[in-house]
C-alpha cells in the first residue's frame, strides 16, 4: 500500500513539473502575456486588435471646443494574461517591427517604466498619436505593442515609423502617465499662471493634484451622478475653457484649458469620484524642506515665513523656489520664475481642503554703486548717456541726436541696455521700440536708490555746422537763409582752423542794416530793393521775411559755439518750435494758425551771459583756443520763462505794422508746448533790434556750428 502510495505521489510530483513546464517557469511563475483589449473613457467605439501585429487602434471621440486635440487619455479597462502586467515603454527604437521573431527581439531591448499601469491612470498621447505599451508576463517575459489613436480633425504630425522622439518631448510624452498622487512627501514644481487649478465639490473628502490633473473624492456616501461643484481658483488675470460650472456630468473626466494673462495655455482633466467607506483625507499641510539655489533659506514655522538670503539683488529677482510639503498637500506658488525683492505669499493646502498661508522674504546686500545707466543704443546707434546740474539738482537722460534728418521717431528701437552693477531699469524693455520723440522715462534702482532718466532722440539742421559755403551763403540754401542785398553782412568765417558765419552789422544810405543769418527766407516776394530801404513802409524788417522751416523734433537744448563783440551793441541768438496748421507763412490764410510750442533765447551785449538776464541760458563755456564760446539754453516747452527776451520781440505779434500787401505775418499766440511740432526758427542776429534798423555798424557775431541736443 506505502508503494502505492509512493507511487501516485511520485505521479503527482511529475504531472505538477511538467504542468509548471507547459505553463510556467522553472519557479511555476506564468509567462503569458496576452494583450487582448483595452479601452479608454474618451474611446468612440471598441478598438480594433490586431494580435499578429501587436496593433491596437483606437478612434476617440472629437475633442470639447476648448481643446484642440486630446493630450491624453483615460485608462477605462484592459484584458490581459492573468498574473500580467501593462507598463508604458520608455526606451527608443527606430522601427517597430511586422514579424513576430523580430517583435520579440524588440521587447526584449527595449526598456519600459516599471510602474504597472492601472485602470483610472491618464496616457500622454504624443504628437505622433501612437503610443508604445509593454505587456510583461509574471516571470518577467516582455511583450511589445503599438496602440494607434485617431482623432477627428487632428492630423498625424509626421508619417514616420519611427519610435525615436524627433526631439526630447516627444520621447517624454512617449513614456509619461498621469496618476493620482501618492500618500508620499513629495517636492512640487512651482506653479505658473496657467498651472493653477483648485476645485471644490459639495460633499467632497479630498482632492489630490497631478502635473496636469486634478483628483477630487467624494464621501462614500456621495452619488457620482449629482456631483456638483461647489468652488474653482485659477489665477488672478487667468480665464478657463469651458465653465466647470456648466459640467453637467462630472461621471467621466472633463478636459479644460486654462489661459494664463501672458497667453500660455495649459490642458488640464479634472477627475471625480467616490471613495471607499473607509477611505480619510489628511489634513497635514507641513513645509518639510525649501531650497533657493545658492541661496540660504531660513523656515520659522511659527510666523509661516521664509527668509532667503541671497548674494546680490539680481539672483533675488529670478529664484527658483523648491519646496517640499507633506503627504498630498499641494502649494499655489505661482511662477517657477520668482522675483523676491518684493514679499511674495503662497498657501499649502492639505488633502481635506484646510490651508496654511506662507510668507516668502528676501535678504541681499544692497549695492554700494548709485544706480546708473552705463551705455544703450538707440535705433541701433550708440547713444550718449548724458546728465547736467540744473537748479542744484542733477538731471540724467540718454540721447541720441544724429538720425537723418526729419525722420519718424515715432517707433526706436532702445536695445544694448547696460546698467551698473546690482541695478535694474523699469519703463524699456531692451530690443522694444518707443516714441522717442516726445521720449520716454523710465527708473534705474538698486533697491536702496532710484534715479530717474528720459529717454530721446531727434536729428540736426542740414549745414548747421556751417562748413559748407556757395559765395556768401550756407548751404543748403533750403534750409539756411540771410538778408545779403545792398550789402554784405553774413559771410563766411575762416580763421584759427574755424569754418564759420561771420554776421557784421553794417550801415547803407543812413539806415543800420543787422547782419542774420536764420532758418527763413528773404524777401520772397519780390519787394524791390529802394521800397525795402523805407522804414516808413516797412517798419518791421522782419515782415520782409518768411520764418520757420519744416521740422518734426523736440530738442531739449541748443548749442551754439560762437563769439561776439557788440561795442555795446547786443545779438540774438534764438530757437522757436511752432505748430502750423499750414506751411509757408507767406501763404497763411486768415484760418490759419500758428502757436509757440517751445522756445530758448539768448540776448546780450557780451558772448559770456553777463549783463541782462537770460533765464533760458543753462552754460556758458570758457573761450576755446579760437577764441570762441559753447552756451547752452534749454527750450521751454509752453509759456516762456519770465525775463526771457521772447517778451521783447516781435514774435508774439499777429497784426502786420507794414499797410505794404506783400508783409508776411510770422506771429505765433502761446500753446500749451504739448502740441506737434510742425516748423523751426532758429536766428542770429548781430543787432537784436536790426528789424527796427537799430543797432551799432561793426557788431560782430561769429558762429562756428548749431547743435540741437535731445
Amino acid at each position: 500500500m506505502k508503494n502505492i502510495l509512493k507511487f501516485f505521489l511520485f505521479a503527482f510530483v511529475v504531472l505538477m513539473f511538467a504542468a509548471c513546464t507547459a505553463d510556467y517557469d522553472t519557479f511555476c511563475k506564468s509567462h503569458y502575456k496576452a494583450f487582448n483589449s483595452i479601452s479608454f473613457d474618451e474611446q468612440d467605439g471598441d478598438p480594433s486588435v490586431y494580435p499578429e501585429e501587436h496593433l491596437i487602434k483606437a478612434t476617440l471621440i472629437a475633442p470639447p471646443e476648448s481643446l484642440s486635440t486630446w493630450d491624453s487619455v483615460t485608462i477605462d479597462s484592459y484584458d490581459i494574461s492573468t498574473m500580467a502586467s501593462i507598463h508604458l515603454v520608455d526606451g527608443k527604437f527606430k522601427e517597430f517591427p511586422k514579424d513576430s521573431a523580430a517583435l520579440d527581439s524588440l521587447a526584449n531591448e527595449v526598456s519600459y517604466v516599471k510602474d504597472k499601469l492601472h485602470k483610472g491612470d491618464r496616457i500622454r498621447i504624443p504628437k505622433g498619436l501612437i503610443v508604445y505599451i509593454m505587456v510583461v508576463a509574471e516571470n518577467g517575459d516582455p511583450s511589445i505593442w503599438k496602440i494607434e489613436f485617431e482623432i477627428p480633425g487632428v492630423e498625424v504630425a509626421s508619417s514616420s515609423s519611427s519610435a525615436e522622439a524627433d526631439d526630447g518631448d516627444d520621447e517624454a510624452e512617449m513614456s509619461s502617465s498621469s496618476k493620482e498622487p501618492e500618500s508620499s512627501s513629495s517636492s512640487v514644481a512651482l506653479l505658473s499662471g496657467k498651472d493653477l487649478l483648485q476645485v471644490t465639490f459639495e460633499n467632497q473628502l479630498k482632492s489630490n493634484r497631478g502635473d496636469d490633473s486634478v483628483f477630487v473624492k467624494l464621501n462614500s456616501d456621495a452619488d457620482l451622478s449629482k456631483a456638483e461643484l461647489k468652488d474653482i481658483v485659477i489665477s488672478e488675470g487667468a480665464t478657463i475653457d469651458p465653465d466647470p460650472k456648466k459640467v453637467e456630468s462630472w461621471e467621466k473626466p472633463q478636459a479644460f484649458k486654462v489661459t494664463a494673462e501672458d497667453g500660455s495655455i495649459k490642458n488640464w482633466v479634472i477627475v471625480v469620484s467616490v471613495a471607499e467607506a473607509d477611505e480619510t483625507a489628511s489634513d497635514e499641510k507641513e513645509l518639510l524642506s525649501a531650497k533657493v539655489a545658492d541661496a540660504e533659506v531660513k523656515i520659522d514655522h511659527d510666523k509661516k515665513t521664509l527668509t532667503v538670503d541671497f548674494d546680490s539683488k539680481q539672483a533675488a529677482t529670478e529664484a527658483v523656489v523648491e519646496l517640499t510639503v507633506s503627504e498630498t498637500a499641494s502649494h499655489d506658488l505661482t511662477t517657477d520664475k520668482i522675483d523676491l525683492t518684493s514679499e511674495k505669499t503662497f498657501t499649502i493646502t492639505a488633502e481635506d481642503g484646510s490651508s496654511e498661508q506662507w510668507t516668502i522674504v528676501a535678504s541681499y546686500p544692497m549695492p554700494t554703486e548709485s544706480p546708473r545707466i552705463l551705455a544703450l543704443k538707440i535705433a541701433d546707434k550708440d547713444a550718449v548717456v548724458d546728465s547736467v546740474e540744473e537748479n542744484g539738482k542733477m538731471v540724467y537722460w540718454a540721447h541720441y541726436d544724429d538720425l537723418e534728418f526729419r525722420s519718424d521717431l515715432s517707433a526706436l528701437k532702445v536695445s544694448d541696455i547696460k546698467l551698473s552693477d546690482g541695478a535694474e531699469i523699469t519703463g524699456v524693455k531692451d530690443g522694444s521700440s518707443y516714441d522717442l520723440g516726445t521720449g520716454v522715462k523710465v527708473s534705474v534702482s538698486n533697491g536702496g536708490e532710484s534715479v530717474d532718466y528720459e529717454i530721446r532722440a531727434g536729428y540736426q539742421l542740414p549745414g548747421s555746422d556751417f562748413n559748407t559755403w556757395s559765395s556768401n551763403d550756407v548751404k543748403p540754401d533750403s534750409v539756411w537763409g540771410n538778408a545779403n542785398t545792398i550789402l554784405t553782412t553774413t559771410s563766411k568765417y575762416s580763421s584759427n582752423g574755424v569754418i564759420g558765419a561771420q554776421i557784421k552789422t553794417g550801415s547803407a544810405v543812413g539806415k543800420i542794416a543787422s547782419g542774420s543769418l536764420y532758418t527763413a527766407e528773404f524777401n520772397p516776394k519780390g519787394v524791390g530793393t529802394l521800397a525795402m530801404a523805407s522804414s516808413s513802409t516797412w517798419p518791421d524788417g522782419n515782415e520782409l521775411l518768411d520764418f520757420g522751416k519744416k521740422f518734426g523734433a523736440r530738442p531739449a537744448y541748443m548749442d551754439v559755439t560762437f563769439s561776439y563783440n557788440g561795442s555795446g551793441d547786443s545779438c540774438d541768438v534764438y530757437i522757436v518750435l511752432e505748430n502750423r496748421t499750414g506751411d509757408k507763412n507767406q501763404n497763411r490764410s486768415s484760418s490759419d494758425v500758428n502757436k509757440l510750442v517751445a522756445s530758448a533765447w539768448y540776448r546780450s551785449t557780451t558772448d559770456n551771459n553777463s549783463g541782462r538776464k537770460n533765464p533760458d541760458v543753462v552754460s556758458v563755456s570758457e573761450k576755446n583756443s579760437a577764441g570762441l564760446r559753447t552756451i547752452r539754453l534749454k527750450l521751454k516747452y509752453g509759456t516762456p520763462l519770465e525775463g526771457s527776451p521772447i517778451e521783447n520781440s516781435s514774435v508774439f505779434t499777429t497784426t502786420l505794422s507794414s499797410k505794404d500787401s506783400k508783409a508776411i505775418n510770422n506771429g505765433v499766440i502761446q500753446g500749451t508746448g504739448n502740441e506737434t511740432v510742425t516748423h523751426i526758427r532758429v536766428v542770429f542776429a548781430s543787432s537784436a533790434d536790426g528789424n527796427h534798423y537799430n543797432g551799432k555798424s561793426g557788431a560782430t557775431l561769429i558762429v562756428d556750428e548749431v547743435r540741437l541736443i535731445y
